[in-house]
């Protein structure tokens, strides 16, 4: 039987191929978006679960640490989502615009990471409603089928190779989902950027996997 004392809220955080909005934009407004098939997951466990899709179009694993919205975030986003929501589990994904922006766009997987490091340290300084620590996950990437430039000319396999290789030595592998494995074949691609539908419900699966031990516990 699972715990009643058992998280009730996910905050899901990312940028476009989490948020989605493209999916209307091409007329696929069936299309859903991963967190929604997390919480469609979820929901079998019991009543009362929360998923929040706080994707923000353009959003870097760099601005969740504004403590106000500002350009490329228009609206909550990062930490005033931590206060307005008091999350059980926090989700930040990692995407292509992470490698192309960052820091004075110059962006490198050691910046990035060291950025998710900072927001872990942020999420944990945001007690969850009932006053334990919430529960911090990442997740391994791969942008090697998207069509990008960084500025360090880094290539899209390279910044992929490096960033995962660094991840876990930094962030416990036990708190990475993986957005990575078989989900950089071109035909998964709209625009060579964004999740078709069927990827999306991938990485919606994968989040439920992961989570399950400590939704069920």
């Amino acid at each position: 039987m699972a715990n009643p004392n058992r998280p009730k809220t996910i905050l899901c955080l990312g940028a476009s191929n989490t948020i989605c909005t493209y999916f209307l934009i091409i007329g696929q407004p069936e299309a859903l978006p991963w967190p929604t098939y997390l919480r469609m997951l979820a929901s079998g466990i019991g009543p009362g679960w929360t998923v929040v899709n706080g994707g923000v179009n353009s959003a870097t694993v760099f601005d969740v640490h504004k403590v106000a919205p500002t350009v490329p975030c228009e609206q909550l986003f990062g930490v005033p989502l931590l206060h307005s929501t008091r999350p059980d589990i926090v989700i930040l994904v990692v995407e292509s615009n992470d490698a192309q922006y960052g820091p004075d766009h110059a962006s490198t997987p050691a910046k990035v990471v060291a950025g998710i490091k900072h927001f872990e340290q942020l999420v944990y300084a945001h007690p969850t409603a009932s006053g334990t620590r919430p529960l911090f996950f990442t997740t391994y990437t791969n942008l090697a089928g998207a069509f990008y430039h960084t500025p360090l000319s880094l290539t899209a396999s390279g910044f992929t190779h490096d960033f995962n290789t660094l991840l876990p030595t930094l962030v416990s592998s036990g708190q990475c989902i993986d957005f990575a494995t078989g989900l950089a074949a071109d035909n998964l691609y709209i625009d060579e950027l964004h999740y078709v539908a069927s990827a999306q419900l991938t990485r919606g699966w994968r989040a439920y996997e992961k989570l399950l031990p400590y939704l069920t516990s």
